[in-house]
């Protein structure tokens, strides 16, 4: 007796690009076309696509539940249509306070342009995700990460022995983090290369000298307690995270040129401790005494990074995302993004509790993702990187695809494929449900 295949799961084309993005980082935007380097021209071309497609997209949803003839297709699982899977608000009207400063102070650049753009990528994409996807959506985000971060793992290694780099080592620590977040909720992600993996990205993001990110790594392996089922998570997080602060301490000071990476060069004092600024001292405090000519308002965006390139040789950033909103779009602006990303991870953490199992992982990646994302802004550019930008909205969108909590309809959908049987058990339930329809 014939019967017909499992339903295929359904997915933005953000998803594959996501994972390219993903593995390929920084390699794919280095070149340059003319005068633009290819990365500017992926942003623009993406924000353009996101700029039509994402209205779209969410209208049709929020019109009679959704694509009909969607949703009637056999072949493909329905997508998880529910009506409290959007972003916050306060994300939007971030975009639309930087808009607003940037055109009000006339004083919008390329680069200012450029990082609006990169500000809608993580919005609009999470946006046209959520209302993309289906049950079977995060499996497929899970293993298309995996496999990008194992080639980025395995490559940056062969690299880093050979001494002959083909990521640069803050792209590499950057996206390894994302990677990383993927596949701490997750307990069969990838075999055991993926329970092993984090490990190895650990290794390697404090390997390439990142500073931030290692602490943001460290912070993230205190998760591996989600896999776990039993209780006592807090003391269990808390032994795992002071067991890798302890490795991370000890790395640092008995291997050479992380010692020099972290302490020496220029100082600034956090408590007893010196650390290595790299000239980021230097830089903050230029950028903070531009800041007060419009501390409240900002001078549009652009100007931290136009001031940075000017008057710090070999800055080209800020290197501070938070400072950068305060000099671009003033306090208020920067107290908007705050209260956005704590919403958002409110929102993930809230899904990832309401479930338990495989079903949590994907929401609590996305948790930590925009955690470490967060975290790494403190003294990085990552929130105009479109290289991470993308992928930890293609997270965002897949977690808040699902409701609140799991409906009796989405636990039917639920993709478990990677249950042993899974697929005869399904097969055979369809036969006795065409039986018993027949008769």
């Amino acid at each position: 007796m014939r019967t017909s295949p499992a339903p295929a799961p359904r997915y933005s084309w953000l998803v594959p690009a996501a994972g390219l993005v993903l593995a390929g980082g920084d390699v794919i935007g280095r070149p340059t076309l003319g005068d633009q380097t290819v990365s500017a021209l992926w942003t623009g071309a993406l924000s353009a696509i996101l700029i039509i497609q994402t209205p779209l997209h969410v209208f049709s949803q929020a019109r009679a539940g959704g694509p009909r003839a969607k949703r009637t297709d056999s072949r493909r699982e329905p997508l998880l249509l529910n009506s409290r899977n959007r972003m916050p608000r306060a994300f939007l009207i971030f975009l639309c306070w930087a808009v607003a400063v940037s055109l009000g102070q006339g004083s919008l650049t390329v680069s200012g342009l450029q990082n609006l753009l990169s500000y809608w990528i993580f919005t609009g994409a999470a946006l046209l995700v959520a209302v993309t996807s289906s049950a079977g959506t995060a499996r497929i985000v899970q293993r298309m990460f995996f496999w990008a971060g194992l080639i980025r793992a395995v490559v940056f290694g062969a690299g880093w022995v050979l001494q002959i780099p083909v990521y640069s080592s803050r792209a590499f620590a950057l996206t390894a983090l994302v990677v990383m977040a993927v596949l701490i909720p997750a307990r069969d992600i990838g075999g055991w290369i993926g329970r092993i993996l984090p490990y190895i990205l650990f290794v390697e993001i404090v390997a390439s000298g990142s500073r931030i990110a290692s602490a943001a790594a460290a912070i993230m392996l205190a998760f591996l307690v989600l896999r776990n089922r039993r209780g006592g998570y807090a003391v269990r997080a808390l032994i795992l995270f002071s067991g890798c602060g302890l490795l991370l301490w000890e790395l640092i000071h008995r291997v050479a040129f992380l010692n020099e990476r972290f302490f020496g060069g220029d100082q600034a004092r956090v408590g007893r401790i010196s650390l290595n600024t790299e000239g980021r001292s230097v830089l903050w405090s230029g950028l903070w005494t531009v800041a007060q000519d419009n501390l409240w308002i900002g001078q549009g965006a652009g100007t931290a990074t136009d001031i940075a390139r000017a008057k710090f040789v070999g800055a080209g950033e800020p290197h501070n995302d938070y400072l950068r909103f305060i000099v671009d779009y003033g306090v208020i602006g920067c107290a908007i993004w705050l209260v956005a990303i704590l919403a958002l991870l409110h929102r993930l953490w809230r899904r990832g509790r309401a479930r338990s199992g495989d079903d949590a992982a994907i929401h609590y990646s996305a948790f930590l993702a925009v955690l470490g994302m967060s975290v790494v802004a403190i003294t990085d550019n990552v929130l105009i990187y479109h290289y991470v930008l993308l992928p930890v909205a293609v997270l965002v969108g897949s977690s808040l695809a699902h409701s609140m909590k799991a409906d009796p309809v989405e636990r039917e959908q639920s993709s478990i494929d990677h249950v042993p049987g899974y697929q005869a058990r399904a097969r055979g339930q369809r036969v006795v449900q065409n039986v018993r329809t027949r008769s």
